[in-house]
Parts: C-alpha cells; sequence; structure tokens
C-alpha cells in the first residue's frame, strides 16, 4: 500500500520508505505496477497549517512592495495601507492576541 505526500513523491506504508517520482528508480516502478493493477493509493496528509504570525509577516513583506512602488511613483500611501500593516505588525509582534486570521489586503493604490 502506497500514500501520497505533498510532493510527487510516494511513502510505502509497509515500511515508510520515501519514493521519489523516478521511473528509473525500481521502487517507483513497483509503485506505478501496484497502481496500473487497480489499487487505490492513500491521500496525503494534510500541510500543516501555517502560523499566524508567520502569515502576517509574508503579508507584510508583500505589503513593503507596495509602499515601494508609492514611493517610486510618488503616490500617497492610502490610509487603508497603514491600517493594514498596523494590524499585521500587531500580529507579528503579539499585541492582537484575539486575530484567528489576517485582515483583508486593501486595493492596491492607483498609479502602482
Amino acid at each position: 500500500m502506497y500514500k501520497k505526500t505533498q510532493s510527487s513523491a510516494v511513502i510505502r506504508v509497509e515500511d515508510g520508505a520515501l519514493i521519489p517520482e523516478d521511473p528509473r528508480n525500481q521502487d517507483y516502478q513497483a509503485y506505478l505496477a501496484w497502481v496500473a493493477s487497480g489499487n487505490s493509493v492513500l491521500p496525503a496528509d494534510a500541510a500543516p497549517p501555517i502560523p499566524l504570525k508567520q502569515q502576517a509577516q509574508t503579508a507584510l513583506d508583500a505589503a513593503d512592495i507596495t509602499m515601494l512602488r508609492c514611493v517610486e511613483n510618488s503616490v500617497s500611501v492610502p490610509a487603508a495601507w497603514a491600517t493594514y500593516r498596523k494590524a499585521l505588525r500587531a500580529i507579528m509582534n503579539g499585541t492582537d492576541t484575539t486575530s484567528t486570521a489576517l485582515p483583508t489586503r486593501p486595493s492596491y493604490p492607483a498609479g502602482t
């Protein structure tokens, strides 16, 4: 029996062997033959959730690019963007302890 992974590799359940998707690999050939004979592969485990602080950091990094575009194009930073970035920082530094999801990203500023 085999199990999918989050990548293209599969796991052989009986011994936990990670089998890469490589047609030259004998274990992968055995896996393909097993599937071709009508067997079903177990689904992959769900990916672990990304912590909210990490999501906020990623969103803030992306927002930095928007701020740079504003500067490069002489566009004033909209208040909605300042509020958004403040909320992301509060999640990251732990002063916001009640949020369970990121705030909604505002529309990109006109001219950026």
